[in-house]
């Protein structure tokens, strides 16, 4: 029997629009699609995607993909049928869905991978941070009976003391469909910094939230954790990125673009920043 291919397509960080020409084409030439939304929170319209592509979408859960993932997935595959599967962002970040690649390639299945826009790349272009100076990403989880991993603290000094500034993704409550948002990422930050006391999140920590990235109205604040955390951000999904050792061009770029408040930039920086015209501001 001729075996068929898996398609492992990515969404793009908000909404349907965030599709490539290249996806649209894989999705209306396969004979079953089939999609993810727990990973991260997006805005797909899919029963506009439906007609776009002229074929149903099924929506599966974390169990589904997780547990039944081969029965659902991989098996029609085997059987000659041409299968897409959908997930936020480029498929295979902060994901474990390589699981069901490398499984499909053990039964002799061939796979493609349709990449899309990550968050990776747009919280720095959105930013106006350099790629470049980003160490290790990390996720922030929700506490569990009061506790919080130490990791994201840990990974947190490790970049500062690079110089080097961390993008921490928010965690995601797919059953209770709740979204962390930068204001419950920063509490749990100063709830870290006051129980290890090594001066990972102080009150100069320049922070940058991001909500929204890729959508038509994205928000980027910039300020110190408790300034932050009284920001309102509006819709989820929401990241944080730490800065580390701002770059003069990264600090200009936060101040002219985001109205970053001069005074902790400069600090950073450690020289003054010219003044720009807020009239250009986006």
């Amino acid at each position: 029997m001729v075996k068929g291919v898996i398609y492992f397509v990515g969404m793009g960080v908000y909404n349907e629009k965030g599709l490539t020409i290249e996806a649209l084409e894989v999705l209306r030439s396969v004979d079953l699609v089939f999609a993810e939304t727990y990973t991260s929170r997006v805005y797909i319209d899919f029963e506009n995607l439906k007609r776009l592509i002229g074929k149903e979408i099924v929506v599966l859960g974390r169990e589904e993909v997780e547990e039944k993932g081969e029965e659902i997935i991989i098996k029609p595959a085997e059987t000659g049928k041409k299968v897409a599967f959908l997930s936020p962002g480029d498929c295979f970040i902060a994901t474990t869905h390589m699981a069901l690649r490398l499984e499909a390639c053990r039964r002799g299945i061939k796979t493609y991978v349709v990449h899309a826009p990550s968050i990776y790349t747009a919280a720095p272009a959105l930013t106006g941070l350099h790629i470049y100076k980003f160490g290790r990403c990390v996720t922030l989880p929700f506490p569990e009976n009061g506790y919080t991993p130490r990791t994201p603290y840990n990974v947190i000094k490790e970049n500062k003391e690079r110089g080097l500034h961390t993008l921490i993704l928010l965690d995601v409550n797919d059953k209770k469909k709740t979204y962390m948002t930068v204001n419950q990422a920063l509490r749990i930050l100063l709830s870290l910094e006051e129980k290890y006391r090594e001066k990972v999140i102080t009150e100069e920590t320049v922070c940058i939230g991001v909500a929204r990235a890729g959508s038509p109205n994205p928000t980027v604040k910039v300020g110190t954790p408790r300034q932050l955390a009284q920001e309102d951000f509006g819709e989820t999904p929401h990241c944080l990125i730490i800065a580390g050792q701002l770059h003069f061009t990264e600090a200009e770029a936060l101040i002219e673009l985001w109205n970053a408040p001069k005074d902790i930039i400069e600090k950073n920086v450690g020289r003054k920043i010219t003044s720009f015209n807020r009239q250009s501001r986006l």
